[in-house]
């Protein structure tokens, strides 16, 4: 009667048995797709450096590329500034960015608009944000002359939740 080969724990397989092992495994990752393990890990790509992104107003729509002295629609590490002019910006989708300067211009923001600032918002001048969508900002410091609009449909917990008032009403420069 024939033993099958037993081997103690700690014991070597022969070498034809780890090449065959070894073959059994790259055909089952080839198989089944598994990707090959990494080798050092890979630098992270440099995140592109912010832009200083002013309003130029084209026309009235955010994601108008034309809008932007940066040459796109402002992202999550752009700094921007609106300024007055005759066409002011008009906010109907999701926006973030990194800071805000609201210096004598308008910013409105519909039902589905809303912009994120990561940073701090500046508004300052005669300066206005109407806000029928959602803002949010980590600070924001309403000088005087400048006003914060929001519209019957503002969120419930907006970042200015006590300063926030219904439509009807207007928020003095000082709050």
């Amino acid at each position: 009667m024939k033993h099958a080969h037993r081997f103690a724990l700690g014991a070597r397989l022969p070498s034809a048995w780890l090449l065959r092992l070894c073959q059994i495994l790259i055909f089952l990752v080839t198989l089944l797709g598994v990707p090959p393990l990494a080798g050092p890990a890979a630098a992270a790509p440099e995140a592109a450096p912010a832009d200083s992104c002013n309003w130029s107003g084209a026309t009235t729509l955010w994601s108008d590329t034309d809008n932007w002295s940066c040459g796109h629609v402002p992202q999550s590490g752009d700094d921007v500034t609106i300024g007055s002019g005759a066409k002011q910006p008009f906010l109907n989708a999701a926006a973030t960015i990194a800071t805000l300067n609201l210096d004598g211009g308008w910013l409105t923001m519909n039902g589905s608009g809303s912009l994120t600032v990561t940073g701090a918002a500046q508004v300052t001048g005669q300066s206005h944000i109407t806000n029928d969508g959602q803002y949010s900002a980590a600070s924001t410091t309403v000088q005087f002359g400048a006003e914060l609009i929001a519209a019957a449909s503002a969120p419930s917990a907006a970042p200015l939740s006590s300063s926030w008032a219904p439509y009807s009403s207007r928020l003095p420069a000082a709050c």
